[in-house]
């Protein structure tokens, strides 16, 4: 029987965290993305794989970095929602996000 496996956005955080822990509680293969850009997050690119094992030795996941920093500038310059303010920040950057983890 293959066993089911699950992407999750990663941010490092408690709840990142927690929920790779949970799906993975349900022997689900869990492989956590943490996008990285000049915004968030790139000093790990010096460090990916020190990284990658400090997470699989912390909380037994398996966690894959990706540089988005190209494509995230991109979507600054013109996104398609607008800018958006208020409770709306951008909901272009998570679409985005979600839309790329699944390509990964």
């Amino acid at each position: 029987m293959t066993r089911v496996g699950a992407i999750g956005l990663f941010s490092g955080g408690l709840d990142s965290i927690l929920a790779c822990r949970v799906v993975a509680s349900l022997d689900i293969q869990v492989t956590a993305v943490q996008f990285v850009s000049p915004f968030f997050d790139d000093a790990l690119l010096d460090r990916r794989e020190a990284y990658r094992a400090e997470v699989r030795d912390k909380y037994g996941i398996d966690a894959r970095i990706v540089d988005i920093s190209r494509e995230y500038i991109e979507l600054l310059k013109n996104p398609k929602h607008g800018y958006g303010k208020h409770f709306n920040p951008c909901i272009d950057c998570k679409i985005f996000m979600l839309t790329r983890d699944r390509k990964s």
